[in-house]
């Protein structure tokens, strides 16, 4: 997860970063708006514990609802991927680093709350 949190802050920084002394390019990086910012934030906790539900041996009891929560994900993410870009928000990815472990409730409950996070932001910033 601190991999994961530190490229995502490598990232911003690049995105964000004023140039120092030096005229603009016209070439370069698009700044990212706050709300996308946010958006990849949100989204990507989310989709660090899909691909661990994913990748791990999770309780078939819990597998009616993690489907549930798959769907509310793949949901929200096309939203997001119509708002902000497929390259930004593609279908399909998963984290090789999410097969260590086990999956037991909590995983599986800590999944559940980070789609509700990520569809409260998507409400909140009108998101649609």
């Amino acid at each position: 997860m601190k991999i994961l949190s530190g490229a995502l802050v490598i990232l911003l920084m690049f995105y964000i970063s004023p140039v120092h002394g030096q005229a603009a390019r016209a070439t370069g990086p698009s700044p990212l708006d706050p709300v996308e910012i946010g958006a990849i934030g949100v989204f990507s906790h989310a989709d660090s514990f899909h691909s661990m539900v994913l990748k791990r041996q999770c309780d078939p009891a819990d597998a009616g609802r993690i489907k549930s929560i798959n769907q509310r994900l793949e949901r929200a993410r096309k939203r997001l991927a119509a708002r902000f870009g497929e390259k930004v928000f593609p279908a399909g990815r998963t984290y090789d680093w999410a097969a260590n472990g086990f999956c037991d409730a909590m995983t599986v409950e800590s999944y559940g709350m980070h789609v509700t996070e990520v569809e409260q932001y998507m409400i909140k910033n009108s998101i649609k």
